[in-house]
């Protein structure tokens, strides 16, 4: 019976100093969102993860006063980026890594060192305020005499083609960021969205 021919193994090299680039990669993007012009919300996001080394939806949404749909919004961009993971059910937001979460830590710190815990409860307040006041209608809808049975039907807001809307795309990811767009407000055509271009 012949020998069986030789196998060559390639042992791989370089598994630390990889994982210390991606974690650095990943470190810039948490900088990035953190330092966000246009709200303060993802920050919060990521502050209250790395202060309780996880939370969940529930914790979230008390901590930072967003909606539950924009919490999770941004949680699965997070995600996608690399920089959280989701655990379980009910779910449980960490940073993908223990060394991610304590670069975070320091990040976060240096990002907006002004900002206290009393400005995001502040922050979380005026948050929940604002979407009770959206949710909620006002005593001169409710008392008014006159209003027929289609007036006094709750509202809806219209839906309208992207072209049609006044604002442009930049400021609707703001809207979206800053929670006062949540999944519910935003509709895409899945099928197109998917079709290879040209």
């Amino acid at each position: 019976m012949p020998e069986a021919a030789e196998w060559t193994y390639h042992r791989p090299t370089g598994r630390r100093e990889h994982l210390r680039q991606r974690y650095q990669e990943v470190a810039t993007e948490v900088y990035r969102e953190a330092l966000k012009d246009s709200t303060v919300a993802v920050y919060d996001i990521l502050r209250v993860i790395a202060t309780e080394t996880g939370a969940t939806y529930d914790m979230l949404e008390d901590r930072t006063g967003l909606a539950r749909s924009t919490i999770r919004y941004h949680v699965a961009r997070l995600a996608r980026e690399g920089v959280v993971k989701r655990l379980g059910n009910p779910v449980l937001v960490v940073f993908v890594s223990r060394d991610l979460l304590e670069r975070s830590r320091e990040i976060l710190d240096r990002a907006r060192p002004g900002r206290t815990a009393d400005d995001m409860r502040e922050d979380a307040e005026d948050r929940r305020e604002d979407r009770e006041a959206r949710d909620t209608p006002s005593e001169t809808d409710e008392d008014s005499d006159a209003a027929t049975d289609d007036e006094a039907a709750p509202q809806r807001d219209e839906f309208v083609y992207l072209g049609d809307v006044p604002e442009t795309i930049r400021d609707a990811a703001v809207a979206v960021y800053d929670g006062r767009l949540g999944d519910e407000d935003v509709r895409i055509r899945e099928r197109r969205l998917r079709e290879a271009p040209g």
